[in-house]
């Protein structure tokens, strides 16, 4: 049976922690090892950086369970003080994390701007 997780959060540093932490017991429910876990809480965060340098106001993070885990990321809303931003090594080595750590990586852009990211694992 899937099951659909949902969390939405301020884009700011320390919501990032949440994220993660929502992202491991995620990782829990489907029994994965401890180095899938470390890498899926690491994508998201990074996946959260991307988003959050694109100046989205709130990131919502939809996890469907089954026998693939994919995270959606997806940026919302405009922020009225825009983020620092990360520059373009910083979105190269994220967008490399991505690849190497997941199974499958998703973008979707309107206008060279990521609206949002599916990070795809499959389950084994």
């Amino acid at each position: 049976m899937d099951r659909e997780i949902i969390l939405k959060l301020p884009l700011c540093s320390n919501n990032l922690l949440c994220a993660r932490l929502t992202t491991s017991a995620v990782c829990s429910l489907l029994n994965l090892n401890v180095d899938d876990s470390e890498d899926l809480k690491v994508c998201v965060n990074e996946a959260c950086l991307l988003i959050m340098g694109q100046n989205y106001k709130v990131v919502r993070l939809v996890y469907n369970l089954g026998d693939t885990l994919t995270i959606g990321v997806y940026g919302e809303g405009v922020c009225e003080h825009p983020h620092t931003g990360i520059g373009e090594q910083e979105r190269e080595l994220c967008v490399q994390l991505l690849n190497s750590l997941v199974d499958k990586v998703e973008y979707n852009k309107v206008g060279g701007i990521i609206e949002s990211i599916m990070l795809i694992k499959r389950i084994i």
